[in-house]
């Protein structure tokens, strides 16, 4: 039995009918019970991993201050009246990536024939707090000519951005923001060092000293030299610090980050020498008994703790004693307190040169002498008078 034209049309509505009664509508109560669970969610997470100011802090610095250009976009200026100046977007970006556990959005809420206006909103999960800021841009020319779209479209962006910044320093406090945002404006004027200068003076500085960079990064726990960030760069500025001091040595600091060849990160080790070579033939190792001997730790040439070295330089008395005491030992640390040592002894010297010679010896008491007798009579004969009186005068 075929099917006619008013058949088919029956069974095209039925179908319609069922789709249409199949269709589950979600009340806003279902809405609302996801919503919220899911803002549960953001702010028990929040409250398990709270953030760490000082973390935030350094990496704000890391990323604003990398160079002279992205230091320069994280702070505007505009002509108005005595000039306007602040944090820009840029910077707002970065911190908001920085400062953890924080909601931020934006969008465009309305447009009128003159203005549009964009709406931010941040929200910072851990300390439940909330900001909501709208801003207007106009978009209208000096005439009142409205823009054409792709102008509009542009000032609706710019308004965005505007409104996101706006929302984000109303929630991280400018007491943490100050401080970045000064170091910003002196990298871009070329008043201080850029991240990446401090960084890579760092590993030069490390570098003189002999320690390669693997030694350096695995100290710090990094993988690369990208991965390092401001505060390890201050943990290198402390330990060469230390080493300048004569604290520490670099050998004894990065004696643990061995890169597998057992020098520590510092080619050969002082005092270890190649074996003797024959002449025409190859290195030899040391033997007894007709076999290798191969040499042990107690062996090998111990170095001087720098401690105890720079306090024998201290007490030394004379020159040959502090040469001496100097003898083979290359340290920067001890290098340059042989070198002042050396200078107060030769001051010392110099001073005592120029010292008053001594008064010359009293001259020997004379030896007591028996008085003139008389050869005839045995007696005493009394002291001639002088000629000019009893006193000579």
């Amino acid at each position: 039995m075929g099917t006619t034209p008013d058949n088919q049309e029956n069974v095209m509505s039925e179908a319609e009918n069922t789709a249409e009664t199949s269709v589950e509508i979600v009340s806003a109560d279902v809405v609302e019970s996801l919503t919220r669970g899911e803002v549960d969610m953001q702010v028990a997470t929040a409250k398990r991993y709270p953030r760490s100011i000082e973390k935030f802090k350094q990496a704000c610095l890391t990323l604003a201050t990398q160079d002279a250009e992205v230091a320069g976009s994280c702070f505007y200026h505009l002509p108005r009246g005595k000039g306007i100046e602040g944090p820009s977007v840029r910077l707002a970006e970065i911190v908001a990536a920085s400062w953890g556990n924080l909601r931020a959005e934006t969008r465009i809420v309305g447009a009128s024939d003159k203005f549009v206006t964009a709406q931010g909103a941040c929200w910072d999960m851990e300390n439940n707090v909330f900001v909501r800021s709208e801003t207007q841009r106009r978009i209208t020319d000096k005439s009142g000519k409205r823009y054409g779209d792709d102008m509009i479209g542009v000032t609706a962006n710019a308004a965005a951005s505007i409104a996101f910044r706006n929302a984000v320093f109303r929630i991280v406090p400018l007491a943490h923001v100050k401080p970045i945002y000064e170091q910003c404006k002196k990298v871009a004027v070329g008043e201080g060092r850029s991240f990446i200068e401090n960084r890579n003076g760092m590993l030069d500085w490390f570098q003189k000293l002999g320690i390669s960079q693997e030694a350096v990064l695995a100290k710090l726990g990094c993988e690369a030299v990208g991965d390092l960030t401001v505060g390890d760069c201050l943990k290198l500025r402390g330990l060469a610090t230390a080493i300048h001091d004569g604290e520490t040595t670099a050998e004894e600091t990065f004696r643990a980050t061995v890169p597998g060849d057992g020098t520590h990160g510092f080619g050969k080790r002082r005092g270890q020498h190649e074996p003797a070579k024959r002449p025409g033939g190859p290195a030899q190792e040391p033997q007894k008994n007709g076999e290798p001997q191969k040499q042990t730790a107690s062996e090998k040439p111990k170095q001087e703790g720098v401690k105890a070295k720079l306090k024998r330089i201290r007490a030394a008395k004379t020159v040959d004693e502090l040469t001496r005491i100097h003898a083979g030992d290359e340290r920067k640390t001890v290098k340059d307190a042989v070198r002042l040592r050396l200078e107060q002894l030769n001051a010392a010297n110099a001073k005592e040169d120029k010292r008053p010679d001594p008064p010359p010896p009293l001259p020997p008491e004379p030896e007591d002498q028996e008085p003139p007798h008389n050869a005839e009579t045995g007696e005493v004969e009394p002291d001639p008078e002088p000629k000019n009186g009893r006193f000579g005068f």
